[in-house]
């Protein structure tokens, strides 16, 4: 049998959609548990879903669910942060007006899987927000983040293994 050929359209296919994701045990070690994460919520980003979403602080994480063949589990965290109320972030990623134009990664990420992101989110007081978001950054090192918004103690290091 021949061997197939390369089809270059479907190679540049998988180029455009490639995201690069850390898996490192040793690094999910080290997370601490903080007493601060309470229940973890998980929204679909639609219109409908915001009023669900509290006006309080806290953390969340965008991810990417790929509903696919009915497998429950495929999902991929995409970014983290944090922001003072979650209702008016949750707003701030809905819709073609994308009021985040100084995140292009998140932008990127938005549009191509439009259909498949969720909005996931704990509460957390104003005086933890920065130690939570930086403790979940450094265990899931999310690739739509960049590395400036790492942590400083790993951020040189995520930016050289991202230009390597």
């Amino acid at each position: 049998m021949p061997a197939s050929k390369i089809d270059l359209d479907f190679v540049d296919s998988l180029k455009s959609n490639e995201f690069t994701f850390v898996l490192d045990p040793q690094i999910w070690k080290r997370f601490r548990q903080f007493s601060r994460i309470q229940n973890w919520e998980r929204r679909k980003l639609i219109r409908r879903e915001k009023a669900n979403i509290p006006p309080t602080s806290g953390v969340y994480s965008l991810l990417v669910h790929q509903n696919v063949a009915r497998h429950p589990f495929p999902q991929y965290v995409m970014y983290i942060g944090q922001t003072d109320n979650l209702r008016r972030r949750f707003g701030e990623y809905l819709g073609k007006e994308k009021k985040l134009s100084g995140r292009p990664l998140v932008v990127r990420m938005l549009n191509k899987f439009e259909d498949n992101v969720f909005f996931v989110f704990t509460k957390v007081g104003l005086a933890h927000l920065d130690k939570v978001e930086n403790n979940l950054l450094e265990t899931f090192l999310p690739p739509c983040c960049d590395p400036d918004e790492m942590p400083a103690k790993i951020r040189k290091s995520v930016k050289a293994a991202r230009l390597s």
